[in-house]
């Protein structure tokens, strides 16, 4: 991924902003590296059983915010109050995680 600010602070995974964040707001427990490749490789496993080359994931602000649950489990990335997100995941390659709100947290990492 193309860092547009500075090298990334969290990691490998990190994603980077052309503006600041300030991460004190936004300071909820995340997964490990070693969990996100864990949670990949069972989804990768399940797109290769399935002869799947890409994997839409989505998720909504609905039923109090349990509409999350699938999205959350891929990405660690929790909504608050945007109306959906979805996590496009290819068979090769990175997940990437696309929001439509106004209020959308920024994940650190995808």
């Amino acid at each position: 991924m193309t860092d547009v600010m500075s090298a990334p602070k969290f990691g490998p995974r990190a994603i980077t902003y052309p503006h600041p964040i300030n991460h004190d707001w936004y300071d909820w427990p995340t997964f490990s590296d070693a969990e996100f490749e864990r949670r990949h490789a069972l989804v990768r496993s399940f797109m290769a059983e399935r002869d799947l080359d890409c994997l839409l994931v989505a998720g909504a602000a609905h039923l109090w915010d349990r509409g999350w649950a699938n999205v959350r489990w891929i990405t660690n990335y929790m909504g608050t109050m945007e109306l959906d997100s979805f996590v496009i995941f290819p068979a090769d390659g990175e997940p990437t995680l696309a929001i439509l709100g106004l209020n959308a947290r920024l994940p650190d990492r995808v």
